[in-house]
């Protein structure tokens, strides 16, 4: 399949991608949970209000939740969420860079705020990842 061919491409995915739109195919194939949790009351949510998916080659290793803020040109990345045992490495962190930075752009936005980063461990490294 062509993500085969792609391991180090890095897509940020729609809640209505055909990948994860099955979302109980999309749990037993890649275990990966999730749920648009814009129709869940905010005291239930999990993850955040639109939560989008990352797929790194051939898997889901994150997810994240972000608005853009247009009175500032900001892109907020209210939460980032990494999934267990997901070990980011160079490849990961650059094509994160290039990802989010045409992510940014693309909602009109000039800068990326990060807000939380879940495991914690890797917010200094998603910060110096996405700082322009």
């Amino acid at each position: 399949s062509t993500l085969r061919k792609k391991k180090s491409t890095m897509y940020i995915l729609s809640p209505f991608d055909n990948l994860i739109i099955q979302r109980d195919r999309t749990n037993r194939i890649f275990d990966f949970d999730y749920t648009i949790e814009c129709y869940v009351p905010e005291p239930k949510r999990q993850y955040g209000y639109f939560v989008l998916p990352i797929l790194w080659g051939e898997n889901l290793v994150g997810r994240f939740d972000s608005k853009a803020d247009r009175n500032r040109n900001t892109l907020v990345m209210r939460k980032l969420f990494f999934e267990d045992n997901f070990e980011p490495d160079q490849k990961f962190w650059k094509a994160m860079q290039e990802t989010f930075w045409k992510f940014c752009r693309f909602n009109g936005c000039e800068a990326i705020e990060v807000k939380s980063v879940y495991p914690t461990k890797f917010k200094t490294e998603v910060k110096r990842s996405l700082a322009m």
